[in-house]
């Protein structure tokens, strides 16, 4: 895959407006290259960064998987220590994303070299440190859709969807409004719309009843990430989901799942007794 524009690419922006997303776009693209015979990726790393201690086990995870020489499993950091050394020198093309850094300083250390070989770094973050736009890392902003973006979105998805009745110009733009342009948002009234065949009109309806009972269990000081909005659009998304589950796990199961650590919790939780009675 020969090397075109920057190497290192930092997304930054508030929660909900669709980071982590893009990465996973570009990630699906490049792997699916690859498994069809065009340049695409030789190795491709998705670590969480909110934490150090993340990225150290995701990369020595990699150096294991990779079977590299001088890794020990007993040493998560020498053995990304090792990670890290091996993309400065492979020929093999590589992508290592670092997910919703929360401390650029303390990510630092970890940070791999794209300007090197054959890699990219995508990053995602909420921060706009000068940190991160330093080194060469082009600092790409993303904000909320405007008014045309958010029209056009609605339009396209449910297009793309088989369902172009669905959409109402009219009535486009004022959901738009009233989901503040936030692309997390959108995408689950766009979900709602399709799966629940309704109308527009029918979501507005029901988004403005849903906020107003919501209003008594979320005030609006509890809602410290600023995801009033997005929170409301899930919440009519789950019911339609309890609707259409005829086996009755699913509510159950994300119910548990609300009182994970959403950083990261041991698979077998999920097969202890309590869990399975749950």
């Amino acid at each position: 895959m020969a090397r075109s524009g920057d190497s290192e690419v930092v997304l930054s922006g508030p929660g909900g407006v669709g980071k982590s997303q893009l990465a996973a776009s570009l990630a699906r693209d490049l792997r699916d290259r690859e498994r069809s015979g065009e340049a695409g990726l030789g190795v491709l790393v998705w670590a969480k960064a909110t934490d150090p201690d993340q990225v150290i086990t995701v990369y020595a995870e990699a150096a294991e998987q990779l079977q590299l020489p001088g890794v020990s499993s007993g040493d998560s950091a020498a053995a990304a220590q090792v990670f890290l050394k091996w993309l400065e020198t492979t020929g093999r093309p590589w992508l290592v994303v670092l997910d919703d850094i929360t401390d650029p300083e303390a990510i630092e250390g970890w940070w791999p070299d794209g300007g090197a070989g054959n890699g990219w770094v995508l990053a995602t973050t909420r921060r706009d440190d000068a940190q991160l736009s330093g080194q060469g890392r082009a600092l790409i902003r993303l904000g909320l859709y405007t008014t045309e973006e958010a029209r056009a979105y609605l339009q396209r998805r449910l297009t793309d969807a088989g369902h172009p009745h669905l959409h109402d110009p009219d009535k486009a733009d004022e959901l738009a409004e009233e989901l503040a342009h936030l692309p997390l948002a959108l995408g689950h009234a766009a979900a709602y719309l399709i799966n629940k065949r309704r109308t527009m009109t029918a979501y507005l309806t029901l988004l403005r009843d849903t906020r107003s009972r919501l209003g008594d269990l979320l005030p609006p000081n509890a809602d410290t990430e600023g995801y009033g909005r997005a929170v409301t659009t899930a919440l009519i998304s789950l019911d339609a989901v309890a609707e259409a589950d005829s086996t009755r796990l699913a509510q159950p199961l994300l119910h548990l799942a609300s009182l994970m650590d959403p950083v990261g919790h041991p698979a077998a939780l999920w097969t202890t007794p309590p869990a399975l009675r749950h």
